[in-house]
């Protein structure tokens, strides 16, 4: 039983190829560089998906669960306008703070939800962590800064563009009239979203 059991071991380990095996000792790595430089030395094309999450077997390094913003939470962050606090609290895992905001980061977004009536969510800030260095003499790269939150600008109405003091644009977005901004705060400073109910 023992050697048959080996045989089959033996078949079936003859019919890898010597490329699968590279792969698999390649994937064992659960640092991004080191799987990277693994591919590399075999010569071997890096897969897209190989870097994926899911694909590295280990979670992303995080310091304090209560500040890491996941990046889903970042997509369609008008959605959070007119959402109790408690709710929004909730789908971040924290609370909120003495004034009844909710404050997150990661490494990408430094994220303020503020509450006007205590109760509900009436305005969302989205500060570009690494976009750094912007002008306030240079248009605003909306269109990008959007995409990076899931929001397509051609589904926005442009109310306004200025360049006086310093580049914004502004939009209505009609399916949940909601006002949003685009904007640069000052020089070599970061971008900036913004969102709230449409007042008009």
């Amino acid at each position: 039983m023992k050697v048959s059991a080996l045989f089959l071991l033996l078949i079936n380990f003859s019919v890898i190829s010597k490329e699968s095996i590279n792969e698999i000792v390649c994937n064992a790595h659960t640092n991004v560089e080191a799987k990277k430089k693994c591919y590399s030395d075999f010569g071997i094309n890096l897969p897209e998906e190989a870097l994926e999450p899911k694909n590295m077997r280990v979670a992303a390094p995080i310091k304090d669960n209560k500040k890491v913003l996941s990046l889903k939470n970042t997509s369609q962050p008008q959605r959070y306008i007119g959402m109790t606090n408690d709710k929004a609290a909730m789908l971040f895992n924290t609370n909120p703070n003495s004034v009844n905001n909710i404050v997150f980061d990661n490494y990408e977004y430094h994220v303020l939800l503020e509450s006007s009536n205590q109760i509900h969510v009436s305005f969302v800030q989205i500060l570009f962590k690494t976009y750094k260095n912007c002008s306030t003499q240079k248009p605003v790269p909306a269109r990008f800064l959007y995409e990076k939150l899931d929001i397509n600008v051609d589904d926005l109405v442009l109310l306004k563009t200025r360049n006086h003091s310093f580049y914004f644009s502004s939009y209505l977005d009609q399916r949940n009239n909601v006002k949003t901004s685009a904007y640069c705060m000052s020089n070599d400073d970061y971008f900036v979203v913004t969102f709230q109910r449409n007042a008009s």
